[in-house]
Formats: structure tokens, sequence, C-alpha cells
């Protein structure tokens, strides 16, 4: 099955977004074990935020790798 180049560049932008989406998350969870830090809170509670970043941060690679390897894009905005 081929997709046709429009629906292509429809999953290019849908793709965008999402990072663009991780990509706010990822600040914000930051800023949120930044706080965390600073106020000592549990080390439970930076693991849990940790934990959330790492997924985040695979889920931004698996969409990275899916534009580079299907549409020839890269796509990289610096956090």
């Amino acid at each position: 099955m081929t997709l046709s180049s429009n629906d292509g560049g429809n999953r290019r932008r849908e793709i965008c977004m999402k990072l663009e989406n991780l990509r706010h998350h990822l600040r914000d969870n930051d800023a949120l074990i930044q706080d965390a830090r600073l106020r000592g809170r549990t080390r439970l509670f930076v693991l849990l935020l940790l934990t959330r970043r790492n997924a985040y941060l695979r889920r931004e690679a698996e969409l990275e790798n899916e534009l580079e390897t299907y549409y020839n894009t890269f796509y990289r905005r610096y956090l």
C-alpha cells in the first residue's frame, strides 16, 4: 500500500505536532523536577518525574526516527 504525497505530508505534519507537544511536556516536567529538587521533595517523587521524562524522550526519539526514515526529514528543535 503506497501513500499519496498528500497523505505523507499530513503524517509528517502530525508527527511534527506530536514532537512539539512532547517537547512542551518535557519542558514542564523538567521544571517540576527542578522545583522538586529545590524544595527537597521525596526521592520517590523525583524518580517518578524522571521516569516520566524518560518515557517522553523515548517517544520523541521514535517520532524523530520515523521522520528521518520514512520522510527523509530532519526535525530537531532544541529545548
